[in-house]
């Protein structure tokens, strides 16, 4: 629940060209799929899904950062 609520809010961020808050969100959503992945708590394909997903919203802040 809260990996959705934070990449919800990193791409409101990004929408509105805030990189650094968004980049904020983005850490928050790495570090609450870690939690679940601690617990054990994913499976393999949903484990997947989720480290994608943190990887787009990191690529976009990047480019955004970049001016890309």
């Amino acid at each position: 629940a809260e990996f959705a609520l934070y990449e919800e809010e990193a791409k409101k961020l990004l929408q509105k060209g805030l990189v650094l808050p968004a980049y904020d969100y983005t850490l928050k959503c790495s570090h609450a799929f870690n939690l679940l992945d601690a617990r054990g708590a994913l499976g393999v394909s949903e484990r997947e899904r989720l480290i994608k997903r943190v990887r787009r919203l990191a690529n976009k802040c990047a480019k955004l950062w970049l001016g890309a």
